[in-house]
């Protein structure tokens, strides 16, 4: 490993920043570090985690606090602690939560959870629902992304042709240009029903 001063010492321990192997060896050591823990702790208590961030769903406020404080004291007993400002309670508040509460958001792998409108899909009633969206940085990757196909450049391109890279990146978005516009996209998929 070099130092910032340029002298060359032998490793003992750890994986070098941005190697390859260290996502991998991560990856592994939070498993039974923390997954294995939390699933053995707290059985049937529901958990996310990508990385090293986790989402964990608590019933109650006092629940939320006690699990945190329980994930505090086994990632210290690991050589590990929770990132202060990362490391919050978050409220789902919906039309059924409402109280008050300071945060009611948070971000996970880009998108991020808030509440927001929704519609009741037999009556068409509005309600507040805790929904994900893409976040500001993901919506940014996004913009970049669509911008990079130049369509405003390809004027003379038929709509099969424009769907060509959407399909590619995002498959999904075939069935919907597919429902609205049949004569588009992959020859090969059949219309919904």
């Amino acid at each position: 490993m070099r130092k910032a001063d340029g002298e060359l010492v032998s490793r003992t321990k750890g994986t070098p920043q941005g190697g390859p192997i260290s996502p991998l060896i991560a990856n592994v050591f939070l498993h039974y570090g923390f997954d294995m823990w939390l699933t053995r702790e707290y059985p049937g208590m529901l958990f996310e985690r990508f990385a090293d961030d986790a989402v964990v769903h608590c019933v109650t406020e006092r629940q939320a606090r006690e699990v945190r404080e329980a994930i505090g004291q086994r990632l210290a007993s690991i050589g590990l602690e929770l990132h202060p400002d990362k490391t919050r309670i978050v409220y789902c508040k919906d039309s059924s939560r409402r109280q008050d509460y300071d945060q009611v958001s948070f971000t996970f792998c880009g998108y991020t959870f808030r509440p927001r409108k929704a519609y009741n899909r037999h009556e068409g009633k509005a309600y507040t629902s805790f929904l994900p969206a893409a976040g500001p940085g993901k919506l940014t990757e996004m913009r970049r992304k669509v911008s990079s196909w130049r369509i405003d450049r390809r004027s003379t391109s038929t709509l099969s042709d424009l769907a060509g890279p959407v399909n590619q990146v995002m498959p999904g978005m075939a069935r919907v240009f597919h429902r609205f516009l049949p004569d588009c996209g992959d020859p090969g998929m059949q219309a919904p029903r």
